[in-house]
C-alpha cells in the first residue's frame, strides 16, 4: 500500500482528491480541530466522516485509523449512503496497530461513598438501566433468590389471573414499586413489573402491571406450567451480597456492594447509556456500501424498554408488543448495538462486541453480500447476532415473508469463524447466532458455546410455505454447552421452508437439560414446524441425552448421511486456522 505523506502546512480540507492508500488517524485524544494525521489526529469518528465525505472522488482504500482508548458515545454514529467507499474501494475503520480502541455507550461513575452493610452508593442522573460493570466485569443486578438459584411457583390461575407462589418466597419484597418478576417459560423468560401482591395463609397471589397482565394470560405460548422457575430483580432490600447493584430511579443513586478485595474509590464503574452505538442506514435505491470495521472493540450499549414496562418475550430475542386472539401474536425486535440496514459489501472483521445491553450486532433488512468474519461476542444481553427480518410489527407470526421488491431482505451474507459465548445474559430466551428471513446465507466455521438456550436459531414463521428463505448453509461449526437454563431448543433450531438449504459437517456436543428446565428436551438439532428443504448430513453428535435430532410438524428433510462419527469433523468444526488466534481474548 503506498502511503501519502501529509504536506501539513496546509489544512486537509483543501485537499479534493483521495490517492491510493489514504490514511486518516482518530485518537480520543485528538481534536477535531486538528488536520486528521497521525501527529494531529481527530477526536471523532464524526469529524473523520465529514471530512471524508468533503473529498470529491476516492482512487484508493481509505484507512480511518483509531487509536487506543475509549470513545464515549452521547449519540448514534450514522453511516449513510454518502458515507460509503466509492469507485469500488473500502473505508476502512481500522485500530492502529496492537492498540485497542473501545467506542462505548456508557459513563463512567464517580463519587462512591459509604451507605451501611457494606453498600457504597453515588449520585446518578442520566438514564434507567439494567447492566452495571466495575472493572471490566458484568455486576450482579440485585435478585431473589441469589444468582445461580431460583424460586419455584405453585402454578398459574387463569381464574383470578393469578401467578400463586410460596408466601415465603416474596418476604424481602417491602415496596412492589419496580420489582421485576422474571419465570421461565420452557424456552422463554418474561420480564414482569409487579402490580400487587396478596398474602393468604401459606400462598402469595401475584398479579401484573398492564399490559402484560392480560397478554401474559391470554397468549398460548410460550407455555406457562406449574412448578416453573423464577427469580425476582431490581429492589434494594435484594442487595445483601458482594457484587451486587441497584439503582434507584427516584433517588438517583446506584447502590453497589463491593467484593472484599475492590476498592470502590478506585475501581472503574461503567454505566451503559446509548442504545445504539453505532447504525449503517442505507435506503433501498442507495444502499451503503464498501465499509468495513476492523479490530475494534463496541461495548457498553443500552436497553431501557424492560425498566419501562414488561416485556412479554416470544422466541429467539423477539416479544410480544400486541396480542389479538390467545395464538394471534405480533411481535418486534430489541434494540442492537450495531445495526445494520440497506447495505452492500459491509465487513466486521476481529472486532470484540462486550457488555452490550441487548444484541451485539444485526444485519437487519436490505443487507447482502456482507460479511461478519473473525469477531468475538462475550457478555451481551440479548442475541450475540442476529441477520434478517423477522415477523413485522403489523403482521401476524404466522404471515410468512414474501417481499414484493427482494432488496427488502438480507441475501448471501456470511457469518463465520466467530466465537460467541456467554451471549444472552440477561434475556436467556435469545441465542448465540439467531436468524429470521434471509437467503443465500452462509453460517460456517463458528465456535458457539456456553448459552442458556439455543446455540444456532435459522428461520421463522412455523409453516412449511414459500417464503423469503432458500439456500442457506450451515456447516462446520463447533456448538456445546448450549441449552444450559431453558428447554424445547437445540444446538441448532429451525424453522419453516427452506429449500436448497444444508446442514453438515457441525460438530454438537454436551447438551443436556437444566434441573430448572421445565418442558420439553433439547437436542443437537430441533427441527421444528414447517422445517422443510435441508439436505442433512455428516453432522456429529456426542453426549446429548435426550437424542441428537428432534422433529415436530416438519415437512420434507432429506437425510443422506447423519448421526456420523468423524474425526475430521471433530477437529475441523469450530475456527479456522487463520482465526484461532482470535481466543487469546480470553486467555488468563
Amino acid at each position: 500500500m503506498k502511503r501519502i505523506i501529509f504536506f501539513i502546512f496546509l489544512p486537509l480540507f483543501l485537499y479534493g482528491q483521495i490517492k491510493s492508500g489514504y490514511e486518516i488517524f482518530v485518537s480520543p485524544g485528538g481534536n477535531d480541530n486538528n488536520n486528521g494525521s497521525e501527529k494531529k489526529p481527530f477526536k471523532t469518528i464524526e469529524r473523520a466522516k465529514e471530512y471524508i465525505k468533503s473529498l470529491k472522488s476516492q482512487n484508493g482504500d481509505i484507512i480511518v485509523y483509531l487509536r487506543g482508548g475509549e470513545y464515549y458515545l452521547n449519540k448514534t454514529v450514522v453511516f449513510k449512503s454518502e458515507d460509503s467507499g466509492k469507485n469500488g474501494f473500502f473505508v476502512i475503520y481500522k485500530a492502529y496497530k496492537d492498540e485497542k480502541p473501545v467506542i462505548s455507550g456508557g459513563v463512567e461513575v464517580k463519587g462512591w461513598e459509604k451507605y451501611k452493610d457494606g453498600i457504597y452508593r453515588a449520585k446518578f442522573n442520566g438514564e434507567v438501566f439494567r447492566q452495571l460493570y466495575v472493572n471490566g466485569k458484568k455486576a450482579i443486578r440485585a435478585r431473589d433468590p441469589e444468582k445461580g438459584t431460583y424460586y419455584r411457583l405453585k402454578f398459574w390461575d387463569y381464574k383470578y389471573s393469578d401467578v400463586i407462589v410460596d408466601v415465603n418466597q416474596v418476604a424481602k419484597i417491602k415496596n412492589i414499586d419496580k420489582v421485576e418478576m422474571i419465570p421461565h417459560l420452557h424456552w422463554a423468560e418474561q420480564v414482569l413489573h409487579l402490580a400487587s401482591i396478596d398474602k393468604i395463609k401459606e400462598f402469595a397471589y401475584i398479579k401484573f402491571k398492564e399490559p402484560a397482565q392480560e397478554m401474559i394470560f391470554k397468549r398460548d405460548y410460550p407455555i406457562k406450567a406449574e412448578n416453573e422457575s423464577y427469580h425476582f430483580e431490581n429492589a434494594l432490600e435484594f442487595l445483601d451480597t458482594e457484587g451486587e447493584w441497584f439503582f434507584d430511579e427516584n433517588e438517583k443513586y446506584i447502590y453497589y456492594k463491593p467484593y472484599l478485595y475492590e476498592d470502590i474509590s478506585k475501581s472503574k464503574v461503567i454505566v451503559p447509556q446509548l442504545e445504539t452505538l453505532i447504525k449503517v442506514e442505507g435506503n433501498i435505491e442507495n444502499p451503503v456500501k464498501n465499509l468495513v470495521f476492523y479490530g475494534i472493540t463496541f461495548a457498553h450499549s443500552n436497553w431501557n424498554l424492560p425498566s419501562k414496562t414488561s416485556v412479554c418475550f416470544a422466541q429467539a430475542g423477539q416479544y410480544t408488543h400486541k396480542l389479538i386472539a390467545p395464538n394471534e401474536q405480533y411481535f418486534k425486535k430489541p434494540e442492537s448495538a450495531i445495526q445494520v440496514d440497506y447495505a452492500q459489501n459491509i465487513k466486521f472483521e476481529r472486532n470484540i462486541f462486550k457488555f452490550l445491553g441487548s444484541t451485539g450486532l444485526d444485519f437487519f433488512k436490505g443487507v447482502s453480500n456482507s460479511s461478519i468474519i473473525g469477531n468475538i461476542f462475550y457478555q451481551i444481553s440479548g442475541n450475540g447476532i442476529s441477520l434478517g427480518t423477522f415477523s413485522g410489527p403489523d403482521e401476524h407470526q404466522s404471515v410468512m415473508y414474501n417481499p414484493k421488491d427482494e432488496r427488502e431482505g438480507c441475501s448471501n451474507d456470511t457469518i463465520s469463524n466467530n466465537v460467541v459465548t456467554e451471549v444472552c445474559h440477561d434475556y436467556i430466551n435469545a441465542c448465540g447466532i439467531t436468524v429470521g428471513y434471509a437467503r443465500g446465507m452462509v453460517i460456517k466455521h463458528n465456535e458457539v458455546y456456553n448459552l442458556p438456550y439455543t446455540g444456532i436459531s435459522v428461520g421463522w414463521g412455523w409453516e412449511d410455505k414459500p417464503n423469503f428463505m432458500k439456500n442457506n448453509t450451515i456447516q462446520w461449526n463447533h456448538i456445546y454447552d448450549v441449552m444450559k437454563i431453558l428447554c424445547d431448543g437445540g444446538g441448532i433450531y429451525t424453522l419453516s421452508r427452506q429449500p436448497e438449504s444444508d446442514i453438515s459437517y457441525n460438530f454438537i456436543h454436551d447438551i443436556s437439560k437444566s434441573i430448572w428446565a421445565i418442558g420439553a428436551p433439547n437436542n443437537g438439532i430441533f427441527f421444528d414446524q414447517g422445517s422443510s428443504g435441508f439436505t442433512i448430513y455428516k453432522n456429529v453428535f456426542k453426549d446429548i441425552p435426550a437424542g441428537n435430532t428432534r422433529h415436530n410438524m416438519t415437512g420434507k428433510l432429506n437425510y443422506i448421511e447423519n448421526e456420523y462419527y468423524d474425526e475430521e469433523v471433530m477437529t475441523k468444526a469450530g475456527l479456522g486456522e487463520k482465526y484461532k488466534d482470535i481466543k487469546k481474548f480470553f486467555e488468563k
